[in-house]
Formats: structure tokens, C-alpha cells, sequence
């Protein structure tokens, strides 16, 4: 009888371990191997690429469809940790049973395993978890070999070393790049000229200077290199403070090795020039000096521009009176009011502070003289709640349910998947289809929650209303400012400010944190106030900032 083939399985993670040492020398080793023992053999080479999944190895999908025919004795690997390093137990699974259905063996240089003989499976099972550690122990020193090699200065690859900077090939050092510190000093000296970011961009495109990428890229096996230099490219390497040698290029190990570790860089800029360039780049030394005017704004965050959608922000201006007086006029205006670029010049007109504030004072006021009626509101809307809980709970069970459901689907598929009642496409393809369905069960789901969660959070501001019915509004005539400005930001989602060209006048509606209150106390006072620029003079503020 003729003696089957064996099959040759290589691999190795890496593409520096592929062109160096360890897929060559895992060929020549498994080849030599097979000749000394007479065997013959068919090698399937996979070449760098990570053992985490089956399915990104399509060697490894032909090896098993090969070995579950039958037609070959086995195969034959430099270790057990070819096959895989998952940290899935799954994957090892699917791999013995392909190996059982075809009565094939797994060979190393050492010894061969039998899936079919209890204590060689039990061997391999000991080896699939024993990979699986060694994978995470690999891992975890790596991560910490690279926090230790940043604490004493040296690269850890591209991230440690920013544009005007690399590292030293012999000691792996961080230095300057002269070729690269060269454009920096360029790109400063333009900037302190008060060049613009998209001017420099477009000056070292024309001047033929190559991008790191464009010089360097094609090393990195990365998307197609490009010599474009990009404006935001530039904007991000003069806004890095690391670039003055004081503050340090911070990194976060988070997976395997938790830890931070702060680079600092070697200094390329002085601290003075760094700050100079700042100023320059964001309009003006002001933008970066605290504020000493700070006026205090009632409706901060409540306002939003009904022709633009977009928030109204409280600004003040210094005006002098026809007697030569100063005064602060304080108004209220659409923040998209600007020109293009920051804005979309927003037709709005800016309202008055205290026209505007003395309109949301008043129907404040409304409302807290109709309490009573409120609080009986306020109970109504909390039985309608209630009902709408009570028909979300029941559907949130059922698809939970079906998830559940689906969670059993997945055992049973792969308990047909060992028998060899499925193929391994089969088995995939199914997984597949199955992913999605859960995938949408689960967004229904999670949709359900919000919308019980959402009920549940008006619940509680409406409870939070009727308490402020109970205890607070019968006094807010009293109330100081700040009490105010916490009471306006508890009941009020929105304003939302209105303006008609033809009469020039402003009006609001006002949207509260529960729509009762905009719909029904408003039967009674209508939720919004019209008030022109001619009024001004004759309004009187009756709030706490009269």
C-alpha cells in the first residue's frame, strides 16, 4: 500500500521574522526532517502573519480541508504553536476535529500526536492553553520592554519619534534629525513672519521638500506615499509643546501592561518662540490672557437660533452714552453669526440681555401662579409614564429572550460542525449570518433600554418638578440670582429664538424639561413672547437682574 503524504505547514508573525530567520529556517528544519524519515510531502507556506484567527490564514483553511479528505497521514509543523496562538480555545477545537475526521496526525521535530488517542489529545489540549499564555507572557514583556525602553530615552518604533527626530541606529537613542529639524526652523520662522498654515503647506509643496512619508513611507509597507503637505499636518506640528524639550510626549499602556510613561524629546524651539508661534497661529495674545471682564448671563446654554439651529452666546461691548458716559451693553448673539470660515453669517439679529431674560422671567412667573393646576399635571404625566414603561418591558424581555435564544443556536452549530455534519465554510458562513441576526437583536434591544431609560429619567425630572411646585416656586419672587439660574436650568430644555425681518421683532418658545409644561400649562399663558427693538426703552425687568 502507498504511503500518504504528509503536509508542511509554515508561518511565522512577523515580516522582519519571515526576511531574517524564522520562516527559512522552519522550511529548511521541516523539509530536512521529512527526507531523513522518508516521507513524502506537500509544503503550504503562509508566510508572516499572526495565528490569532483561522480565517485571515487561507493556508490554513486549505491544510484543514486537505487533512479532513483522508488522503494525507498528517501534518507536520515546527510547533503545536503554528497552528494557532488564539486566545480562543475555540480555534483549537476546530482544528483537532479536522484532524480527527481525517484519522490525520499532528508531527514536530520531537514527537507525533494522535487527536484520535485520549492522551495525545489531552497533550494537545495542554498545548493549545499553554500557547495561549505564552502568547499573553509574550505580549505583557513586550509592553513592558517597550515602557522601559521609553524611560531611558530610546525609540520604540515610529510613535516615539515625531517629525524632527530619530533614532540613533546604534544606541536606539532619540535625537534630532537635522534634515527634518531643518524644515521645523523654516516652518517656525514663517510662522512668527505671520505666514498662515495653508500658505506654508502650499510653499513646501511647491519648494519639492518630501513629507516623512514621502521619503520614508515606502518602507513601511503603508497606503501610497504623497509629497502633498497638508495644512493640519503642519497646524499639528507647531501647536506639540513637546517640541520646546519641557513638557513630555506621554504614552498609555493600557492592554497587557498598564502604565504611563512620559518622553521627553530634545529641545528644538525655546519656550519663547514656542509661545510666540502660538500667538500667531490663534489671532492674538489676548485669546491666550484669562478674561478679567466676566459678566454673569442668566440663560447661558439655554439659547439656540431658530433660523440656524445653532447656540446664542451672551457677549458684552463697551459703549459710550451722547454725555460721554460708559456703560457695558450685554446682548445675546447666534455664535454663526461670523463670516465664513467660523460661521455661515447667520441673519439673526442680536437680542438685548435683559429684553430677552425679562420675557422668560415672566412666564416663569405665569406658571408658578398656576401651581396647583401644574402639580395635578405634573401627576397626570407620571400615570401616562407609567403606562409606557409597561409596554416596553415586555418587548425588551422578548428580544432578550431571543438573544438568548440565538446563544444556543451558536452551540448546536458548532457541536454539527465536530460530527462533520457541516463543512468548515458552511460552518463559517452560518456564523456569519447568525453574527448579523444577533447584531440587530441586540440594536433593537439596546434601543428598547434607551427608550425605557429615557422614560425612566423623565420620570425623575417630573418628580423633581413637583417637588419644585411644592417647596420652591411659591417663593421665586424671592429667589437670588444663582437660585434662579439653577431653577431656569432644572425646568428649561431649550429657548428657542425666533426673528421676523418684516416686523424686526425677536420671539421665543420655550421648551421645558418635560412637555406638559410646553404644551398644556401653556393653554393658559402662551409659551412665547414678542418684543421688537423699538420696546426697548420702554420694558421694565422684573427679574433678579433688574
Amino acid at each position: 500500500m502507498k504511503n500518504k503524504k504528509w503536509l508542511i505547514y509554515t508561518r511565522v508573525s512577523t515580516q522582519a521574522q519571515a526576511e531574517k530567520y524564522g520562516l527559512k529556517a522552519q522550511i529548511h528544519t521541516l523539509t530536512r526532517i521529512a527526507e531523513e524519515r522518508g516521507w513524502e510531502y506537500e509544503l503550504l507556506d503562509e508566510g508572516a502573519v499572526s495565528g490569532e484567527t483561522i480565517l485571515e490564514r487561507p493556508k490554513m483553511i486549505e491544510l484543514l480541508n486537505k487533512v479532513k479528505t483522508g488522503d494525507y497521514e498528517g501534518c507536520l509543523i515546527i510547533e503545536e504553536a503554528r497552528l494557532s496562538r488564539s486566545e480562543r480555545l475555540g480555534e483549537w477545537d476546530i482544528i483537532k476535529e479536522s484532524f480527527r475526521e481525517g484519522k490525520a496526525k499532528i508531527a514536530t521535530p520531537n514527537r507525533i500526536l494522535d487527536p484520535e488517542n485520549i492522551e495525545d489529545d489531552f497533550m494537545l489540549d495542554i498545548g493549545g492553553v499553554l500557547s495561549k499564555r505564552e502568547k499573553r507572557v509574550i505580549l505583557t514583556r513586550m509592553t513592558r520592554g517597550k515602557a522601559e525602553k521609553l524611560k531611558q530615552g530610546k525609540s520604540i518604533g515610529v510613535c516615539s519619534t515625531p517629525f524632527g527626530y530619530r533614532a540613533n541606529k546604534e544606541t536606539h537613542e532619540i535625537e534630532a534629525y537635522p534634515e527634518e529639524k531643518e524644515i521645523y526652523d523654516m516652518l517656525v520662522d514663517w510662522a512668527v513672519g505671520g505666514s498662515g498654515i495653508y500658505t506654508m503647506a502650499k510653499k513646501l509643496t511647491q519648494m519639492g521638500i518630501p513629507t516623512r512619508y514621502g521619503s520614508h513611507g515606502w518602507k513601511m509597507n503603508k497606503k501610497p506615499t504623497t509629497n502633498l503637505w497638508r495644512a493640519s499636518t503642519i497646524y499639528k506640528m507647531l501647536w506639540q509643546e513637546y517640541y520646546t524639550g519641557l513638557k513630555p510626549l506621554t504614552f498609555h499602556f493600557t492592554k497587557y501592561h498598564h502604565e504611563e510613561v512620559d518622553l521627553y524629546l530634545p529641545q528644538l524651539i525655546t519656550p519663547e518662540k514656542f509661545w510666540q508661534v502660538q500667538h500667531k497661529l490663534r489671532g492674538s495674545e489676548n485669546n491666550f490672557r484669562k478674561k478679567s471682564n466676566y459678566y454673569f448671563f442668566m440663560l447661558k446654554g439655554l439659547l439656540k437660533c431658530g433660523l440656524c439651529g445653532r447656540a446664542m452666546y451672551g457677549h458684552g461691548s463697551a459703549k459710550t452714552r451722547k454725555d460721554n458716559s460708559q456703560y457695558v451693553y450685554k446682548f445675546y448673539r447666534c455664535e454663526n453669526k461670523n463670516p465664513p470660515p467660523k460661521g455661515t453669517n447667520c441673519p439673526m439679529k442680536s437680542v438685548p440681555q435683559t429684553q430677552i431674560e425679562d420675557a422668560v422671567w415672566k412666564e416663569m412667573i405665569s406658571i408658578a401662579e398656576n401651581s396647583e393646576k401644574l402639580a395635578l399635571l405634573l401627576k397626570e404625566e407620571d400615570g401616562k409614564m407609567d403606562s409606557s414603561l409597561s409596554k416596553v418591558k415586555p418587548k425588551l424581555e422578548k428580544f432578550r429572550k431571543l438573544l438568548n435564544e440565538k446563544v444556543g443556536e451558536e452551540e448546536r452549530l458548532l457541536t454539527a460542525y465536530r460530527r462533520g455534519i457541516i463543512s468548515l465554510e458552511e460552518l463559517e458562513k452560518q456564523k456569519k449570518t447568525m453574527t448579523n441576526e444577533k447584531t440587530n437583536l441586540i440594536r433593537q434591544a439596546d434601543k428598547l433600554e434607551a427608550e425605557m431609560k429615557t422614560l425612566l429619567f423623565e420620570k425623575g425630572k417630573a418628580k423633581t418638578l413637583e417637588q419644585y411646585v411644592q417647596e420652591v416656586w411659591t417663593k421665586i419672587r424671592d429667589f437670588t440670582a444663582e437660585e434662579l439660574f439653577e431653577l431656569y436650568h432644572i425646568c428649561i430644555e431649550s429657548i428657542i429664538v425666533h426673528y421676523d425681518e418684516k416686523k424686526g421683532q425677536h420671539s421665543i418658545d420655550m421648551n421645558f424639561a418635560i412637555p406638559l409644561l410646553s404644551k398644556k400649562a401653556g393653554e393658559q399663558e402662551k409659551t412665547f413672547a414678542n418684543f421688537g427693538s423699538g420696546d426697548i426703552q420702554g420694558l421694565q425687568c422684573h427679574g433678579p437682574h433688574a
